[in-house]
């Protein structure tokens, strides 16, 4: 790559704002649902007792060699009591340095890994137009909230289990356009037909929630959706946007300018599926 990913600010920088951005993101949700949640300076854990795997988990693990297989299998007991899935995302910052081996002594099986991406607001590499006929609503009203709703379910295929959690998560951060989730619905001839979302924590600007309904993609809607979101955060002061992507969208936030940060490798645990 001939240009530095970040100009101005260093990429070891931008990993520790990512780490303190999803810290700030995982307690917000887990205290407005009311998980049981210990925020320690080795680890948080989340068990929202949900049988939905991102619900529950453990995140930025450091633990001393000698301690890991204590906790692990301690964190592992919770959610075996509570009888629910659970994620535990693996870092390059995770310590002991063999986590991800003795999550799989543990019982735990390796799921994906979930690349996050950064770019300054301002080097943005911008299309020309928009999408002929989309227009882009912030959720600030019942419609606009029901409409994101609408492509959120329809584009991911969320199940019903799934949707009902995370749509009621949503109405209680509300739709303050400078609160910590700020939402857009995608329409077309007044139907819903994509989504976006903006998490402001830790400093930077979280893009997530971009989908489009299966009859709405590959005409640029999703680069549409998830511009309005970095817009609407570099109105508010952001310099930096950062967001995780599937394989499928990776190309189209690297036309933006999008470039690897870090790469976080996830590990499920499951009743019954231990071994």
């Amino acid at each position: 790559m001939s240009e530095p990913l970040l100009a101005d600010v260093p990429p070891e920088a931008v990993a520790l704002a990512l780490e303190l951005h999803q810290r700030g993101q995982i307690v917000a949700w887990a205290g407005l649902r009311g998980d049981q949640v210990e925020d320690r300076p080795d680890m948080i854990l989340v068990v929202s007792g949900r049988p939905v795997a991102w619900t529950n988990g453990v995140h930025y693990a450091r633990f001393p060699a000698a301690e890991a297989d204590r906790e692990i299998a301690r964190a592992t007991d919770l959610f075996r009591r509570a009888g629910v899935p659970a994620l535990w995302r693996v870092t390059p910052a995770s310590r002991p340095a063999d986590l991800a081996e003795r999550l799989q002594a543990h019982g735990w099986r390796y799921h994906d890994d979930l690349p996050f991406l950064a770019v300054e607001i301002d080097r943005i590499q911008r299309p020309s137009g928009r999408p002929d006929g989309l227009v882009i609503e912030r959720a600030h009203d019942e419609r606009s909230q029901a409409a994101w709703e609408h492509a959120m379910e329809h584009g991911f295929g969320m199940s019903k289990t799934e949707s009902e959690g995370l749509f009621a998560l949503a109405r209680r951060f509300g739709t303050d356009p400078a609160g910590p989730w700020v939402r857009f619905a995608g329409l077309v001839g007044g139907e819903a037909m994509a989504s976006s979302g903006l998490l402001l924590h830790g400093g930077v600007a979280g893009v997530y929630n971009v989908t489009t309904v299966i009859a709405a993609r590959r005409r640029g809607v999703g680069t549409a959706m998830t511009l309005a979101a970095i817009d609407h955060a570099a109105g508010l002061g952001y310099r930096v946007a950062v967001l995780g992507t599937s394989p499928m969208a990776r190309r189209l936030y690297e036309h933006l300018g999008f470039r690897e940060i870090v790469r976080e490798a996830e590990y499920i645990w499951a009743p019954g599926r231990e071994r």
